[in-house]
């Protein structure tokens, strides 16, 4: 199973408080007032989990953003759980594959439960509480030393189900994972928070685990497939049942089990257009341009390097000088650095069209402690449908926040540039006056 194997739906803002956070900027999250965890660290909000092959997914979700994240609600005290002390170092251990009853699952995790994770790995470990962002002053998470463990839900988007799981941060020259599990980025949906990373992610084993994605669609399993570039195989698309593209081998770092930059001669830096991977730089992925559910995406591709939340221990997904992470994506995205007040400024490109990108203030904006980006970001602009805010006290108006940008942010139809009668419009996104190309 690929390591890049993601949830087919994209990340939700946990909105449900707001206060004012230091230096003119808004705080996002169930933490407002930054309370601090028993393991000293501070309380940061829930991230959320991406789609798979491509990059943005959000109308993958089966319901509204709004709907999906029931985290602040009341939540039973359970017990601390009891976990044998030679399952202490590694209670997110893997378990048995396929699992069908609580009796086979008995003697694949002795004295331990067995849950089935939405990444596609089971794995042994106990139930418990997690922590309730509406409580600051208490943190209810009953893993057992939280400076190596936290509470996770099995599935971020279903979160039902919870368990404890080994923090970790991703690095290639190790791993402190069980096995068959990495300390991928893509994780901290599951950590619930922007930062941090566990052991949840299904290892690389083998080259065709790292898909080098090409522009060309294909179904598994079928004969024939692929054949016209060399090399190429048919990988499954996570996101679908059935679908898959066409791709070649990348490289799995067998020490992390986390795949390694792939090699490209793509001369496309972040934000340039792309029609597959191999068109972007080392490294890099191509957010191909698609329609899904009538609503265009990434018209003419977008280069970009995920992982980037994570710089400090992979520098290798740093993001590169011209480019800003933004670290509301899982594990963190790469786009390009724009102002606000220059109307050619994100793309630049004669092919761009009204309202396929926008240059968005995120710099204005932290989650719990961390920012999350450090400069405004030029991305697609159908990644923020007006109603991605839900019943937040902020609206769209908010991303347009930057000194000297009188280019008025607002909740606009997408073809005309009209402002929607409500800021929170489900039909409507974030844009401003500008064009999206020169």
């Amino acid at each position: 199973m690929s390591p890049r194997r993601t949830l087919s739906f994209l990340a939700v803002l946990l909105l449900a408080a707001l206060a004012s956070g230091c230096g003119g900027r808004t705080s996002l999250g169930g933490r407002p007032e930054g309370g601090v965890r028993r393991d000293g660290r501070v309380d940061q909000p829930r991230p959320w989990p991406r789609d798979g092959g491509d990059l943005w997914g959000w109308w993958d979700l089966p319901v509204w953003p709004q709907d999906l994240w029931p985290w602040w609600g009341d939540v039973k005290k359970l017990d601390k759980p009891k976990i044998p002390d030679k399952y202490k170092p590694y209670p997110d251990g893997l378990g048995c594959a396929g699992f069908a009853s609580a009796a086979s699952s008995a003697g694949c995790c002795p004295g331990l439960q067995q849950f089935l994770l939405a990444t596609g790995v089971s794995i042994c470990s106990s139930a418990c509480t997690p922590d309730d962002p509406q409580t600051p002053l208490v943190n209810e998470d009953s893993c057992p030393d939280l400076t190596q463990y936290t509470c996770a839900p099995a599935n971020p988007a279903m979160p039902a189900q919870h368990l404890c799981v080994r923090r970790c941060a991703p690095q290639y020259a190790t791993s402190v994972c069980g096995a068959g599990l990495a300390c991928h980025w893509a994780s901290a949906p599951y950590a619930q928070e922007l930062d941090q990373a566990v052991c949840v992610w299904p290892r690389c084993t083998a080259a065709k685990d790292c898909p080098i994605y090409l522009a060309l669609s294909c179904t598994p399993g079928a004969s024939g497939q692929c054949t016209s570039v060399a090399g190429a195989f048919c990988a499954p698309d996570e996101a679908s049942a059935t679908g898959g593209t066409c791709a070649l081998a990348g490289s799995c770092h067998q020490v992390s089990g986390l795949c390694l930059p792939h090699s490209t001669t793509g001369q496309g830096a972040i934000g340039a257009t792309c029609k597959d991977d191999r068109d972007c730089k080392t490294g890099m992925r191509c957010d191909r341009q698609r329609t899904t559910l009538g609503v265009l995406h990434a018209r003419n591709g977008y280069c970009t390097l995920e992982g980037c939340a994570f710089a400090k221990t992979l520098p290798q997904r740093a993001c590169p000088a011209g480019s800003v992470c933004n670290r509301l994506f899982p594990g963190g995205l790469c786009f390009k650095s724009c102002k606000l007040e220059n109307p050619g400024d994100c793309r630049g490109n004669p092919a761009d069209k009204h309202g396929d990108y926008e240059c968005y203030s995120w710099s204005n904006l932290v989650a719990g402690s961390v920012m999350i980006a450090d400069a405004p970001t030029c991305e697609p602009a159908d990644t923020y449908p007006c109603s991605f805010f839900g019943s937040a006290k902020i609206n769209c108006s908010y991303l347009g926040n930057y000194p000297g940008n009188s280019t008025q942010m607002a909740c606009r139809d997408r073809t005309t540039g009209a402002i929607k009668p409500s800021p929170t419009a489900p039909d409507g996104f974030c844009l401003d006056t500008t064009s999206s190309g020169p």
